[in-house]
Parts: structure tokens; C-alpha cells; sequence
């Protein structure tokens, strides 16, 4: 192989790599697109589903799990760990 070959082969290669990389740092926008969207989601709806008569016991449940999984009381004080990093922004933030 010659040198113009090579510098052609190192070029493309390096193309690819570029190319690869803004793949997954499109795919990870997705993904906290998507993430972001739930969770304004769950946050604007939870108040609804809570006070709602018709909404059922595990819909609450399921609700309260996905936000904070780990309840617990110690004596008469609820304690309690957020699941995801987003909860505990929008919990400093309010």
C-alpha cells in the first residue's frame, strides 16, 4: 500500500468513527427527549390521578413507586430517596 493510500484508508476511517459518534450523541438526545417528556408528564398528571375517585389503588401506587421506590416510615417521619436524578432537580427547583 502506498502512502496516498493509507492517508485515503486513515481519512476514512476516521470519517466513520466521526460519523458514529454523532449517531449515538443523536440517539442519546432521544433518549432525554423522551425522558424529559415522561417525567413532565408524570409531574403534570400526578395531583389529578391522586385526587381522581375513579383512578385505582395500584395506579397510585405505581405513580408513587416510579418517583420514590424506597418509602419508609421511621417513628411518625416519612423518609424517603427520589429514584431518578430529574425528581430531585424538580424537587430543588419547587
Amino acid at each position: 500500500m502506498d502512502v496516498f493510500e493509507k492517508m485515503v484508508k486513515e481519512i476514512e476511517d476516521k470519517q466513520k468513527k466521526i460519523l458514529q459518534e454523532l449517531e449515538d450523541h443523536s440517539n442519546g438526545d432521544k433518549a432525554f427527549v423522551l425522558g424529559a417528556s415522561y417525567i413532565l408528564e408524570v409531574c403534570s398528571n400526578a395531583l389529578d390521578i391522586f385526587n381522581d375517585e375513579r383512578a385505582k389503588l395500584p395506579q397510585k401506587r405505581y405513580l408513587l413507586y416510579s418517583i420514590v421506590p424506597n418509602l419508609k416510615l421511621d417513628g411518625e417521619k416519612l423518609v424517603y430517596q427520589y429514584k431518578e436524578q430529574p425528581f430531585e432537580a424538580i424537587k430543588n427547583m419547587v
